[in-house]
Formats: structure tokens, C-alpha cells, sequence
């Protein structure tokens, strides 16, 4: 079986637009990162294995809708993020990973061909999480300064209570 190798050593190393997927992929990270993006990719077979070792490094794979991704990863202090797929076509193409994962990650997502990864949609949530935070603070200020308000409306009428008994006296 035909098979290609990426390796990425303090370094990153990435294959996306049109590329050949050999039948089987290994991918070595070593303090390292890859992406591999699957959207234009041209599959040798309609089943690949994509082998991943990774130490101290992480994998970002990109597939099209449609596609099937079967993960079969060891992992050690690791994680992966691999959603599930509503694809019921038997007949889809199938990208099967597997290998170990120590103190890594592998990260998969699926995007359309034409759709693209905005960074300015990065900002948006970062932007919406600071403005929410922003509104609970606000909030929170607000109930505080009502409490205060009530407070101190409290003091001034036993004030005056004090200061009337105190006349009556």
C-alpha cells in the first residue's frame, strides 16, 4: 500500500487545497503542530488511515461535510475533539485515525469547501464574552448601589425615629 509520512519537529507542517491521500498517512509531531485539510483533497481509496503519534504537539484536521471520520486514537494526558456525523451514505468516504497521543491533542472539524476560518470570528467571541462579563458587572454594580441606597434610607429613617423619640422625651 502507498503511504507518505509528514513529520513536524519544532515546527509545523500542513497539506491543504489539492493534494493525494495515499492510502495510508503518517503524521509525527514532536513539539510540533500539523493541519491537514481534507475539503480538496483527493482520496486514493474510499478509506484512508491517517496515523497520528504526537508528543507535545497537536493535530488540526479539516473535513467536508459528508466525509466520515472514525477516530482510534490512544491517548495519555491528551485529548481529541472529533464531532459526530450525521453521514448514513454507506457509501462515504471514510478517513479513519489512529496512533497515540501523549501530552497532545488532535482537533477535527468540518467545514464546507467554501467556507473559510474567519479570525475576525475569533474576535467576535472574545468581543462577546468581554461584553457580557461587562453587563453582569453592570448588573451586579447596580443591584449593590440599590442596596446602599436602601441602606442608607434605613440609617436616616431610625435617624429621625431616634431624633423624634429623643424630642418626645
Amino acid at each position: 500500500p502507498q503511504s507518505s509520512t509528514l513529520a513536524a519537529v519544532f515546527s509545523g507542517v500542513e497539506r491543504k487545497g489539492r493534494w493525494l491521500v495515499e492510502e495510508h498517512t503518517n503524521i509525527a509531531c514532536l513539539f510540533g503542530g500539523a493541519e491537514l485539510d481534507f475539503r480538496q483533497a483527493v482520496l486514493s481509496r474510499r478509506e484512508v488511515t491517517v496515523n497520528i503519534s504526537c508528543l507535545f504537539g497537536g493535530v488540526e484536521i479539516i473535513v467536508p461535510p459528508g466525509v466520515r471520520v472514525m477516530p482510534s486514537m490512544f491517548a495519555i494526558f491528551a485529548g481529541s475533539d472529533c464531532p459526530e456525523d450525521d453521514t448514513v451514505d454507506p457509501d462515504a468516504p471514510v478517513i479513519r485515525l489512529t496512533g497515540m497521543l501523549l501530552f497532545g491533542g488532535v482537533s477535527v472539524t468540518r467545514r464546507a469547501v467554501d467556507e473559510r476560518y474567519r479570525r475576525g470570528d475569533r474576535h467576535h467571541r472574545i468581543h462577546e464574552a468581554h461584553r457580557r462579563r461587562e453587563e453582569k458587572l453592570d448588573r451586579r454594580q447596580g443591584r449593590r448601589e440599590e442596596s446602599l441606597r436602601r441602606r442608607d434610607e434605613r440609617r436616616d429613617r431610625l435617624r429621625e425615629l431616634r431624633a423624634e423619640r429623643h424630642r418626645n422625651h
